[in-house]
């Protein structure tokens, strides 16, 4: 998630900000505790307002793990009127 969140972050409009909304990962193999692991974060998708990624995960060459992830984008601004505009009602 942070690897596909940090892959589009420069490249959003200011006010706008990413949240993950689906995450499928296989695990492959661990990694030492304190090992350095490289990540990387495809965009294969934009659906709207749906960012798609494919992700994977390495400790030097061996890929310890690969999925998909998908990220939602929201306007902050919005979002948070939205929300004060719920707040306080029943659910």
């Amino acid at each position: 998630e942070m690897a596909s969140g940090d892959a589009i972050r420069a490249a959003l409009r200011p006010g706008w900000v990413t949240v993950g909304t689906e995450v499928d990962i296989r695990h492959l193999a661990a990694a030492l505790v304190g090992a350095t692991v490289r990540t990387t974060a495809k965009v294969v998708a934009v659906e709207r307002r749906v960012i798609r990624f494919e992700v994977e995960a390495f400790e030097g060459t061996r890929k310890l793990g690969e999925g998909r992830h998908a990220r939602g984008l929201i306007n902050v601004e919005s979002f948070n009127k939205r929300l004060a505009g719920t707040s306080g009602q029943a659910h």
